[in-house]
């Protein structure tokens, strides 16, 4: 239903008028008694009452002006404040992306840093038992070569084996 139905009162517009015209004029030409100046007094009431009606109807075409005007103008800055949002939302997704990526890189970085120390702690300790079996065989080499007892060019079978020595007391 408009707002111009009526007059700008609704359903009750037309019942109100009635109401005003019959008080005006009274019920069943009671109105009439004053010799028709009842008449004259109504055309100038209705006339009264039409130029009122008119002028609420073009302070309702104001408001409806006004409100849709104003419910632009809220559409306009509703959109703008979504496309607002929506680049708030784009630039937080982004963020998010490129701190991912960088703490995926940092990750990576400590890990390959882990793994370079654990290998050349491999090599260093692999270094050092290489060195340690390197040594124990040239000390077991000097010691074999260098052992307290000499030992004979060739061999020759001892003489005290054989026989007393000319002792006579064993030894």
């Amino acid at each position: 239903m408009s707002i111009n139905e009526g007059g700008g009162f609704g359903d009750w517009g037309a019942i109100i008028v009635l109401f005003v015209i019959a008080a005006m004029f009274g019920w069943g030409g009671n109105g009439l008694g004053n010799g028709g100046v009842g008449v004259n007094n109504g055309y100038v009431l209705s006339s009264d009452f039409a130029m009122t009606e008119r002028k609420l109807d073009s302070i309702t075409n104001g408001l409806c002006d006004g409100f849709y005007t104003q419910a632009q103008m809220n559409n306009a800055t509703n959109m703008q404040m979504m496309q607002g949002f929506n680049e708030v939302n784009y630039n937080g997704a982004i963020r998010h992306c490129e701190t991912l990526q960088a703490i995926d890189k940092t990750g990576d970085r400590i890990i390959d840093y882990l793994t370079n120390e654990k290998v050349q702690n491999l090599r260093d300790e692999n270094q050092a038992l290489r060195l340690a079996a390197s040594q124990a065989a040239q000390n077991t080499y000097l010691i074999d070569q260098l052992r307290p007892a000499p030992i004979p060019a060739f061999q020759v079978a001892a003489p005290w084996q054989y026989g007393t020595g000319g002792c006579s007391c064993g030894c």
